[in-house]
């Protein structure tokens, strides 16, 4: 059965003590009457969660730290992550943004191990609308991004600035520049009146090769910048905590 350690009341865990359930699960902090109050939960799949409680479920101020080494850090309410918080992934990017009901709302900036920075609104975890793309090699992207498939990418208007001042405005279709257009320099001449996507990949792998620190992975995530920053919450509302009573 459920093994108890600590003090009680009426009896009922009460005050600082530990509690580890027959399946595998502990919870070690404070109680009240029987209640977490604050403390650390561990689930038998290796999630754990370290912060306060109201009524059996995550409530107030917290850190989730999931089985599969993401952590969730900020606020929950009645089991659910709730208000502004910062999850980091497994490969130490992350993202602060705004949660309702474990769904990112609002408008959230993702900052990636390398140095980048993805900034973008989300609807129900879905990132929607205009963004901006700065790569760690100073490229800078300012357009519009669509949902496609688990995740998004570049659907319409878009602005792209090289670190060496170049730019040029284009059409965008699932993440990639759809119709010709035109090259500027930094001061507006025309350089290319015929700038397409292929051009565009081979420029920005022209400019890495004179780089101290090549970025070569970032080709990719200009088309694909979003799939690091679109894993589901896995947070999922707990079931209500048994009162840990002690029998005599």
């Amino acid at each position: 059965g459920d093994k108890h350690i600590g003090g009680w009341k009426n009896r009922y865990m009460h005050g600082k003590g530990k509690i580890i359930y027959e399946n595998g699960d502990s919870f070690e902090g404070l109680f009240e009457v029987g209640e977490y109050v604050d403390g650390e939960y561990n689930w038998i799949n290796g999630d754990k969660y370290i912060g306060s409680w109201k009524n059996g479920l995550l409530h107030g101020k917290g850190k989730y730290f999931y089985a599969n080494k993401e952590v969730l850090e900020g606020y929950f309410q009645n089991g659910f992550a709730e208000g502004l918080g910062k999850l980091t992934y497994q490969d130490k990017n992350y993202i602060v943004v705004n949660f309702k009901k474990n769904l990112r709302n609002g408008f959230g900036k993702t900052y990636f191990s390398n140095g980048g920075r993805f900034e973008i609104n989300y609807s129900n975890d879905n990132p929607y609308g205009m963004g901006k793309y700065f790569y760690a090699d100073g490229d800078i992207f300012i357009g519009n991004y669509k949902e496609i498939g688990d995740g998004s990418k570049r659907n319409g208007e878009g602005n792209f600035y090289y670190r060496d001042g170049k730019q040029f405005i284009a059409e965008w279709k699932n993440g990639e520049i759809w119709q010709r257009t035109v090259l500027f320099s930094e001061a507006g001449e025309i350089l290319d009146d015929s700038w397409n996507q292929l051009k565009h990949k081979e420029y920005v792998e022209k400019l890495n090769k004179n780089s101290v620190n090549s970025q070569f992975e970032e080709i990719e995530l200009r088309t694909t910048e979003l799939s690091r920053t679109s894993i589901t919450m896995k947070t999922k509302r707990k079931p209500k905590a048994k009162r840990a009573k002690i029998t005599k």
